[in-house]
């Protein structure tokens, strides 16, 4: 009978033993991330992060896997410890237990407009199979954020807990609109705006970061707006 339970219960602890010891690293986001903005950005971001799950403090790697862009774009990943140059393409890091590193990904335009793919996979240097992966997706179009700043497009507070005001200052009196999109790319709420102070009800939405993009006629502007 003793002989029995072994041969039953050893081979079911295998299992959950090698679960856990996967399940240890894992994503604070989606993982796809879509952002976007003008040619004219300086740079655009699209924000990651990971997290050590086990109590114990680990050594972690990142990699860039995939990095298709259009000729002039140059992409840089940042961690916990720095923002590399855009040829770095894989770097160590330390992450204690029960805690977060970000994984963000830059993109600098540098006045192209396209479409890329950035691919990171982030994995434990002793343990390749404890690993997650992240795909960046960007776009770059010539009309945006340069023509609505010099309208003073502004959003507070930010972070918000409910409610925010959004100021647009526009050439005339007309209505422009806006979606709200989480970190995923779904969008979550839609709205009709005017010239001047809009108020919008963020209340019933769960805590976390979301990209606003307001959108008139000709030009199309992308504001980063927290919910804490």
């Amino acid at each position: 009978m003793l002989n029995f339970l072994r041969t039953l219960v050893l081979p079911l602890l295998s299992v959950v033993c090698a679960t856990s010891a996967f399940a240890q690293l894992s994503l604070n986001t989606a993982d796809t991330l879509y952002a976007w903005g003008a040619v004219s950005a300086t740079e655009i971001v699209a924000y990651s992060g990971v997290r050590n799950n086990s109590d114990n403090p680990g050594n972690f790697r990142w990699v860039r896997t995939t990095n298709t862009q259009v000729g002039g774009w140059q992409t840089s990943i940042c961690d916990i410890n720095t923002c590399y140059l855009p040829n770095t393409d894989s770097a160590d890091f330390t992450l204690n237990g029960r805690s977060n590193s970000n994984i963000d990904c830059h993109l600098y335009p540098n006045q192209v407009q396209g479409n890329g793919t950035v691919v990171v996979t982030v994995f434990e240097v002793s343990n390749r199979a404890n690993a997650v992966t992240v795909v960046y997706r960007f776009s770059t179009h010539a009309a945006g954020l340069s023509y609505l700043g010099q309208m003073n497009l502004n959003a507070f507070p930010n972070p918000t807990q409910d409610w925010i005001n959004l100021d647009i200052d526009l050439p005339m009196s007309q209505l422009v609109s806006a979606n709200l999109h989480d970190l995923s790319g779904k969008s979550v709420r839609k709205f009709n705006l005017t010239s001047g102070r809009n108020l919008l009800d963020l209340s019933t939405l769960p805590l976390g970061c979301y990209l606003l993009t307001v959108t008139d006629q000709l030009y199309t502007a992308c504001l980063r707006i927290m919910r804490n």
